[in-house]
């Protein structure tokens, strides 16, 4: 279908037809508003396809022509969908949003797609070209949602993004005599499908250079000229002039991971070192530091200057052999003072033990063998006798010091108490 001149809607669509005029499109519902305004276009019938079975799996055919009259009569001539990065608002939303905050001038449609595309079906060849030339982004209850427009291709695939986008063109130095509309199409087919030419352009107040807006193929070679001929009827001569052609810009595409925005080079998943690291807060980033910095203080006051290990508070240079031999030593130093304090202790307890049974009146004996020899029977009686009372000594003192502990613990009462049962 021939698209009209200056960007006006294909014949058939017009703003929405309203048959009773006491009613206005505020009392319609928004699916009874789209379908007065942007109904399915009138064309040409298409018969019903046969099924063909081939290697036991059924197949249907259509012919290119056929599927574009499909694309007329469903309305998507100048479909795209909205593809949002980070969420999505609701449908109603959507609806309301879009046509005021993308300042669409004809009616749309707009319908779920995918859970991160948005299918709108538009009216107007500007609209489309404007909604296709850059990135937007909705304000929706306080929130920002970004979002890029695709060209709706009949195989879409959420799982990638097409190879068709929207560039702007331009002309230096072109002839001022080819500054139409018809003569800038003709000149901008070499690229792709011409769109719309600018205002400059269009009002002629920019004659050194012309910019045509272009629907071009990212995968395809670009042509950087293009020669312009001039044939004179009556004798044959050419004139002829190279053109070059200046892309403003041209978005990138890779062939890896399917999507717009970047090429092979570039890619993060065939380069993961090419992904920009992420920036700390700088909030974050003092507490970071805060704690680094404590860190280190507490690692010098357990490990002191040794061998230069560590400086001003601060590791300078980690020499763990060094650390780790000092703690050997200190261990070992540790096990040596521990022997000789307990070495210390069983002598003293010796000498007290030699003090007490010196100050007894028993007899003390060096060897118990020569003491028998030389004792008389008397003698070894009397020896006896004191050993007997040194004994019951010792137990009573025993005895006096456990009822002192008893009175001070639970009381006199308990004290005797404790003796008559120790008695019975």
């Amino acid at each position: 279908m021939a698209t009209p001149a200056g960007g006006q809607p294909p014949t058939g669509v017009g703003l929405p037809t309203i048959n009773n005029p006491t009613t206005t499109t505020n009392n319609l519902d928004y699916a009874a508003a789209v379908h007065n305004s942007i109904g399915p276009q009138v064309a040409e019938p298409i018969d019903i396809k046969p099924i063909i079975f081939l290697h036991g799996e059924p197949t249907i055919t259509w012919t290119k022509k056929e599927f574009e009259k499909l694309t007329v009569r469903q309305n998507l001539q100048y479909a795209v969908v909205a593809k949002f990065s980070y969420g999505r608002p609701d449908l109603y939303e959507l609806r309301k949003a879009i046509p005021i905050q993308l300042e669409i001038k004809g009616p749309c449609n707009i319908g779920f797609l995918e859970e991160r595309h948005i299918l709108i079906r538009l009216s107007l060849l500007e609209d489309y070209a404007t909604l296709m030339s850059k990135a937007w982004e909705l304000r929706v209850r306080n929130r920002y949602f970004p979002l890029r427009f695709l060209k709706w291709d009949p195989w879409f695939n959420p799982e990638e993004e097409t190879t068709i986008a929207i560039a702007w063109i331009s002309f230096p130095g072109l002839p001022t005599n080819l500054f139409d509309k018809e003569s800038l199409f003709s000149l901008a087919t070499a690229v792709g499908k011409p769109l719309v030419i600018d205002k400059a352009t269009n009002n002629q107040t920019r004659p050194s250079c012309a910019r045509v807006k272009v629907e071009v193929d990212l995968l395809k070679e670009l042509p950087k000229r293009i020669q312009i001929n001039c044939i004179e009827e009556e004798t044959g001569t050419v004139k002829s002039k190279w053109q070059k052609i200046h892309y403003d810009y041209l978005p990138r595409y890779c062939t890896h991971c399917k999507l717009q925005g970047h090429d092979l080079q570039g890619c993060w998943i065939l380069h993961p070192e090419h992904r920009p690291k992420r920036e700390e807060k700088q909030e974050d980033k003092k507490l970071n530091d805060k704690g680094k910095e404590k860190e280190e203080e507490d690692k010098g006051k357990q490990i002191p200057n040794v061998n230069g290990v560590f400086k001003n508070g601060k590791l300078i240079h980690e020499n763990w052999n060094v650390v780790q031999n000092k703690n050997n030593k200190n261990k070992l130093q540790h096990d040596l003072n521990q022997k000789e304090y307990d070495t210390q202790q069983n002598h003293n307890n010796k000498n007290k033990d030699h003090k007490d049974n010196k100050g007894d009146k028993g007899t003390t004996i060096t060897n118990k063998f020569e003491t028998l020899v030389h004792l008389t029977d008397d003698e070894q009686d009397g020896a006896e006798k004191n050993a007997e009372r040194s004994t019951s000594d010792s137990n009573l003192k025993g005895e006096d010091k456990t009822k002192q502990w008893i009175e001070a613990t639970f009381g006199k009462s308990h004290t005797a108490a404790k003796i008559a049962n120790s008695q019975s």
